[in-house]
């Protein structure tokens, strides 16, 4: 009882830190439909989950996590002391209260970051049928694998997980179901899948310097699109040292990753796969605004003297270059994912954060790709030694997720620390509730989430013929896949 009143105080020094440092939530962006938002405030009521009384005697819950510690995706179960970091101090004192609670001990076993170590893992323990994992926290290849094989449960059949509370992400709960059924999920048990949302940075520096247009007001007044962030790339870039050539010591409109050429889709409102009527999958990729999307992003990002393509240099100056070039001054915006930020912490000039833009002024909102390949999601493996045990742990550690990691994640960490000014922190509410979840990249469908990069990599804007040449394989894919999951079904 003494650690749960201890937890309970940590808590409502978190809740009180969020309270202090909120904004108002009219950013100016047109309004969204009302089911695809995510209101990042805390409820006013203690909201606890519809669990019974146990105590499981000192039972090891062990949650596999395919991370490795930090340098490409973190582990949200880990948490060895307090520290006075606010993100790890959550995620200690919410493992003890869960712990405390129900006679548990959390145990994470992290398994280094590697697409396939948990189809692999997974399958050999359900061979053995050791039940060496209660839950598992993998990349969202790894899950999806996991899910066509039923390696994995149906989130929305299971007792005690209600993926209708607020601690789960209603984003993925809508964009993820497969014929009603959910085999994996996400929300405040976790940040990684914030993280790996896109966005666009930019250098307040330059924007003055080069008296560009305020992007924060581009964002409010829903003339943020495509077309003006290329206007305004294109209005920067300078051959520094004046030796010719432009490599990482000169000055761009943007730098940018492979993997943008799919958040181009999903940023437009649009799906590389979605779910028809019949609640099963279908090829979405190509239509009339997909190709524009792509024709527009490409016809900017291949001029090699205004955009950094830092992949490309990869081996030559290292991946990692591109941070000190923006640091450095070097270029407007930065097209990344959202861990981005924690990384430019110690950045001296000031920089913004604005979600992707919209195909044209037509397109109604904002949409927040989560990309693919940093991703992981929570799912409970198919053979367990006592299923209600595992189900009522984890929708624990989601409820008290709530109010410790949320909070130390959304307000002490991003609002509070990483953003550099009022606009951001509006920003961050925008990209946060209007996440998309594209699983047709997830499932790899046809290999189209390797292909459009490839369009990329090659400097090859031909959208149409690189969907002709694989659209047979991602339809037999998806029917294969489909099949699968009627018989999952049953």
């Amino acid at each position: 009882m003494k650690k749960i009143l201890i937890i309970a105080l940590f808590a409502m020094i978190l809740l009180c830190s969020c309270q202090k440092g909120g904004v108002a939530q009219n950013t100016g962006a047109p309004a969204a439909q009302e089911d695809n938002r995510s209101e990042p405030e805390l409820p006013a009521e203690r909201l606890s989950p519809d669990l019974p009384e146990a105590d499981y005697n000192g039972h090891e819950f062990k949650i596999m996590v395919t991370s490795d510690e930090g340098d490409v995706v973190r582990n949200d179960f880990f948490a060895a002391e307090i520290t006075g970091d606010a993100i790890n101090d959550a995620i200690y004192m919410r493992n003890l209260y869960v712990e405390d609670k129900y006679g548990v001990k959390i145990s994470n076993i992290s398994t280094g970051w590697s697409n396939g170590n948990g189809v692999s893992l997974i399958k050999k323990s359900a061979s053995a049928g050791d039940y060496a994992y209660d839950a598992a926290m993998t990349t969202v290849y790894d899950a999806c694998s996991l899910a066509v094989s039923g390696l994995v449960l149906n989130l929305n059949a299971v007792p005690h997980i209600d993926l209708s509370r607020q601690w789960w992400d209603r984003q993925a709960n809508r964009d993820l179901v497969i014929l009603g059924k959910m085999y994996f999920t996400t929300g405040d048990i976790s940040r990684v899948s914030n993280d790996s949302t896109y966005a666009v940075l930019f250098n307040k520096k330059l924007v003055r310097d080069h008296e560009t247009e305020n992007p924060y007001e581009l964002v409010k007044s829903g003339a943020w699109t495509y077309d003006k962030m290329a206007e305004l790339g294109k209005s920067i870039g300078a051959d520094l040292n004046g030796d010719g050539a432009f490599d990482e010591n000169d000055l761009y409109g943007a730098i940018v990753e492979d993997d943008v050429m799919m958040s181009v889709i999903s940023s437009i409102g649009e799906r590389s796969a979605r779910i028809n009527e019949s609640g099963e999958i279908e090829l979405s990729l190509y239509n009339e605004r997909t190709a524009l999307a792509v024709k527009k992003y490409t016809d900017w990002v291949f001029d090699k003297t205004a955009v950094y393509a830092y992949q490309r240099y990869v081996g030559k100056v290292g991946d990692y270059r591109f941070l000190a070039m923006f640091e450095n001054d070097q270029s407007l915006f930065l097209l990344r994912g959202m861990e981005t930020i924690e990384e430019l912490r110690a950045m001296e000039t000031d920089f913004g954060i604005l979600p992707f833009p919209k195909l044209d002024d037509r397109q109604r909102e904002y949409y927040s790709p989560v990309g693919a390949w940093k991703a992981m999601f929570i799912s409970i493996p198919s053979v367990q030694g006592d299923l209600g045990r595992t189900t009522l742990i984890t929708e624990a550690l989601a409820a008290e997720s709530l109010y410790t990691l949320r909070p130390a994640y959304y307000d002490v960490t991003m609002k509070g620390k990483h953003a550099r000014d009022e606009e951001s922190v509006e920003m961050l509410d925008v990209i946060l509730s209007t996440r998309i979840y594209d699983f047709g990249w997830y499932y790899q469908f046809g290999g189209f989430n390797n292909h459009i990069m490839d369009l990329f990599r090659n400097y090859n804007s031909d959208f149409t013929s690189m969907y002709e040449k694989y659209k047979d394989k991602a339809e037999s894919d998806i029917q294969k896949i489909n099949e699968q999951f009627r018989e999952l079904a049953g």
